[in-house]
């Protein structure tokens, strides 16, 4: 600081030079009047001053422009953070790629651990969770255990978009032990609404308090009704491509009557054109039987007629499967029917190494049925079962099973062979995967077509460990149920 006189005025310039800019005082005095020590005091003094409130307001813009640069860096982030969630949103319809993503983002923005719970509002059923903590999976069952019916329901009668640590006193009990065994000083509770239900929590929360302001609440609801979007638009795709599914099933499941209807009607003229025939050739058999001729022959005439019936009850049995004639109804011991069946087969398991492993609950009762078509269908799948492991390896296993489900029997063939290529088109008529000429492709519609008229279900599936089919038979149980003795 110093001060200059001006030549031939009584006027004196008093001036400091710093870091901040320059500040001159200009005084008056009496004309050949010298300035006193105090003048000059007076000046700096002024001068200083000037400098301090050019100082303070320097500082105070410098705050004032740091603080507006940070909080539009801040809602830069927000609003890239926001947009990348929406991005995700619009490219996948996968909604573990959307949790992910938000909860990763949200983490980011909030510094602080965040989770995702989406839950069935009615029964409080969490149906997926999402969370930024290391351990995963241990989060995930401690998050699993904060919701319940309780806080659904509360959630849903509050309707409010946030829940906070100043929510906590009303929160149900179980809510309450959650945040208190965490020890969560502070949290933000966003939930995710539809038009119609509650979808989710966001949840962020921090082991301090008052870690949360006002503009990150707003911040919360924003994310939370961004991803409550996405979410509903997920499980909208969800449902119609379930409700696709199901009409593609009908649509399979009609067409598969259609041809079963067709088939019918090819089987019937068939069986009709063979019943005439057979007739004719069973009445000759009877015929000869009475004539004297020799035992050989009789022998040989007495296995034509045998014969004959057996071929006779085949074509009965194409008839039934065409809707021509109602089964001949009669009290079955399912087991013992099964025994027989597999006596027919007896020397062919035998000879190519298969072994029969029976599991038979004693308390089934009888049936009532038509025991030649249920034989049938129980050789059918038996010879397919043969046939499989034989194509496969020089041995093998069957294993059959019997028991009781409610108000239905149930019959479990399990074979060891390869299994089945399509289970699904395996009922179909004609479709076979066996050489030409082995198989025509109408024996499994055929079996279908005779549980479905006992009232019944047969489903065809592969062995979940280890490999072969299974064929599980339901028949309802009805008439008298009376348990056969062992």
């Amino acid at each position: 600081m110093w001060y200059t006189p001006i030549s031939d005025t009584n006027m004196i310039h008093i001036t400091h030079s710093g870091w901040q800019g320059t500040l001159t005082a200009v005084a008056t005095l009496p004309t050949g009047q010298l300035p006193t020590a105090l003048s000059l005091l007076f000046l700096g003094l002024i001068i200083f001053l000037g400098f301090r409130e050019r100082y303070v307001s320097m500082k105070r813009e410098v705050t004032e422009k740091k603080r507006v640069e940070g909080d539009m860096q801040r809602r830069n982030l927000e609003l890239g953070a926001l947009n990348a969630m929406a991005n995700i949103a619009t490219q996948t319809f996968d909604l573990d790629e959307i949790l992910q993503n938000t909860v990763h983002l949200t983490s980011e923005l909030f510094v602080q651990h965040c989770g995702i719970l989406l839950m069935n509002a009615e029964s409080g059923r969490v149906m997926r969770i999402e969370t930024s903590h290391e351990n995963r999976d241990e989060e995930r069952e401690s998050l699993r255990l904060l919701v319940d019916e309780e806080l659904a329901e509360f959630i849903h009668r509050a309707r409010s978009e946030i829940i906070t640590e100043q929510d906590l006193p009303r929160l149900p009990e179980n809510a309450q032990s959650w945040v208190a065994e965490h020890q969560l000083k502070s949290f933000v509770a966003a939930v995710m609404y539809s038009q119609r239900k509650t979808l989710g929590i966001l949840l962020i929360s921090s082991r301090k308090k008052n870690q949360f302001t006002g503009t990150e609440h707003n911040l919360a609801i924003a994310i939370a009704r961004q991803l409550g979007n996405s979410v509903e638009k997920v499980l909208l795709y969800e449902d119609t491509a379930h409700a696709y599914d199901d009409l593609r099933n009908a649509q399979e499941q009609l067409l598969q009557s259609e041809r079963m209807s067709a088939v019918g009607q090819l089987i019937s003229g068939v069986a009709h054109e063979l019943n005439n025939p057979l007739t004719a050739i069973l009445g000759y058999a009877q015929l000869l039987e009475t004539e004297p001729i020799g035992e050989r022959a009789q022998d040989y005439v007495r296995k034509l007629y045998l014969q004959t019936q057996r071929t006779h009850r085949i074509v009965q049995n194409l008839l039934s499967f065409s809707r021509q004639r109602k089964p001949l109804q009669s009290q079955l011991d399912l087991r013992r029917l099964l025994e027989d069946t597999l006596a027919l087969r007896e020397f062919d398991l035998k000879l190519n190494n298969i072994f029969v492993e029976r599991n038979y609950d004693s308390s089934v009762p009888f049936m009532t049925g038509d025991a030649h078509q249920l034989q049938q269908v129980f050789l059918h799948i038996i010879n397919n079962a043969v046939d499989s492991i034989m194509d496969s390896a020089q041995a093998g296993s069957l294993h059959l099973s019997m028991y009781r489900e409610d108000s239905r029997i149930c019959i479990e063939f399990r074979d060891s062979g390869p299994g089945l290529k399509q289970p699904n088109k395996i009922f179909d008529p004609f479709y076979t995967t066996k050489k030409i000429g082995k198989g025509t492709g109408l024996g499994l519609s055929i079996c279908y077509g005779i549980v479905k008229e006992h009232g019944g279900d047969i489903i065809a599936s592969n062995r979940e460990q280890g490999s072969g089919a299974v064929f599980l038979l339901k028949l309802p149980i009805s008439g008298s149920q009376r348990v056969p003795l062992a």
